[in-house]
């Protein structure tokens, strides 16, 4: 007897036995599904290794970089050279990741770019330090640096303001000594003041009075007063005479030989005061060598007359054309306790009565129309009003540096018959300026510096001129 047998399955049971047989199914089919999802899961992992094999090699790449290095070739360390003059500047670089960025400071201040700019102009004065710093393009720095001395054109020396040109009630000005001294110094601020009245009007007492005032207000470091006479003559010309222990005037020394035998005998240091003032002009202003090694100045400044209006600058130039070595000078030729922003100027290492007596002698003045603009002129080691000895004719660089508080506007290397021998004009708004024409000298001669100046403080306007004592050449 056949018997049938039917089993109620529930819902559940049914699926999870579907279920079973479908896995069982799909894993007895190894070349579909399942077995392609396999070789995808292992294609991916080769994948990975081979991207963390090269990273690893990148990282092994960078990590065996030599590291930056930055060494500056030229200059040397410890170079010395004038401001104003140029130094190659050259470097090696190396190791990093390139490309590099290269600056050059100087003290912090930015001076170049690249690794080997050339030749590049070192400014200001000091002992200075040079750095150079390079960035990779990984980011990574590298510096070095070396110290240079940077020489002072000015050689150690600082000009002083003053004038050398005055009078007081002792002749025909006013005030006592004390009275225009305290002025000169507490008021106007200059630090020299000539005392130079009138010898005609003047007596002994009141000759050795100036004496004892100047040699009381005159401290070193802080203000020179200086004692001196104007020999007055109608004709034949003025002259202010230094440095001398007694005083003469046009009435006992009448004529122009006279006076010169004087100051020779006396060992006075005298100045040409307002040339072309009086007819005569100094027997017009022909050389005489024995007393040239005592008259150090002539003015090309006098009172509200000066370079800038040029009135008496034509003198100058035939005074040194005529053989005299003369430093000009810019004085008030005050009458009265008044200034103007006229200054005579004088190179020293100090303020001192022997220093100004000793710029006389070398001539090392300037004459200025501004009250404060400083003005050097040298060659070959030698200052305004000294004498250079070249071994042979050819070029000559001459160093000039001028520093104002208003701008400069055009600088001219002056010669025979005011030939104008270099010039340069400054960028506009300039207020310090180094500069080294060089000059072909084939004769003895000499060259002064004319400087143009802006009057932007001072009330002159529109311009104010300097002139410096010259150099003179002698082959």
């Amino acid at each position: 007897m056949l018997h049938i047998c039917f089993t109620t399955f529930s819902r559940y049971q049914v699926l999870v036995a579907g279920a079973l047989l479908a896995c069982s199914l799909a894993a007895c089919d190894t070349s579909t599904g399942a077995g392609n999802n396999v070789n995808n899961v292992n294609n991916a992992n080769n994948a990975n290794n081979a991207n963390n094999a090269n990273n690893a090699n990148n990282a092994n790449n960078v990590n065996n970089l030599d590291p930056l290095q930055a060494a500056i070739l030229t200059p040397a360390p410890d170079a010395e050279l004038l401001e104003g003059k140029t130094l190659h500047l050259s470097a090696t670089i190396s190791g990093g990741v390139p490309p590099y960025v290269a600056g050059w400071d100087l003290d912090g201040v930015s001076l170049a770019a690249g690794e080997n700019p050339g030749d590049t102009v070192i400014p200001e004065c000091g002992d200075r330090t040079l750095t150079l710093t390079v960035t990779d393009a990984a980011g990574d720095v590298a510096t070095d640096e070396i110290p240079l001395r940077v020489l002072d054109l000015n050689a150690g020396l600082r000009p002083y303001f003053g004038h050398l040109h005055s009078h007081s009630g002792i002749s025909d000005g006013e005030g006592t000594p004390d009275e225009v001294l305290t002025w000169a110094r507490d008021v106007v601020g200059v630090d020299f003041y000539g005392m130079a009245d009138h010898a005609e009007q003047m007596s002994d007492s009141e000759w050795a009075l100036v004496a004892q005032k100047t040699a009381e207000y005159s401290q070193p470091g802080v203000f020179v007063a200086l004692r001196g006479f104007e020999w007055s003559h109608p004709w034949n010309g003025h002259m202010c005479i230094y440095g001398t222990a007694d005083f003469t005037s046009a009435i006992s020394d009448i004529w122009i030989s006279y006076i010169y035998d004087w100051l020779v005998e006396h060992q006075g240091l005298a100045q040409f005061n307002h040339p072309g003032r009086e007819n005569g002009v100094f027997d017009d202003l022909d050389y005489e060598a024995s007393v040239a090694p005592n008259m150090f100045a002539i003015e090309t400044g006098n009172r509200g007359n000066g370079n800038a209006e040029g009135e008496f600058l034509p003198y100058y130039i035939q005074a040194l054309d005529n053989g005299w070595r003369l430093a000009p000078t810019s004085n008030q030729d005050n009458h009265s306790l008044s200034f103007n922003s006229h200054r005579t100027a004088y190179w020293a290492a100090e303020l001192s009565q022997d220093s100004l007596l000793q710029a006389m002698r070398d001539r090392a003045f300037y004459s200025s129309d501004d009250p404060n603009a400083e003005v050097m002129l040298r060659v070959g080691g030698v200052t305004m009003g000294g004498l250079l000895t070249p071994a042979a004719q050819g070029p000559l660089e001459f160093q000039v540096k001028v520093v104002d508080d208003e701008p400069i506007q055009r600088l001219e290397l002056v010669t025979r018959a005011g030939v104008v021998a270099a010039m340069t004009e400054p960028p506009a708004g300039t207020t310090r300026f180094l500069w080294y024409p060089v000059v072909n000298v084939s004769s003895d001669g000499w060259y002064f510096l004319k400087v143009t100046l802006e009057d932007t403080l001072d009330g002159e306007g529109p311009i104010q001129v300097v002139v410096t004592a010259p150099i003179y050449i002698r082959f």
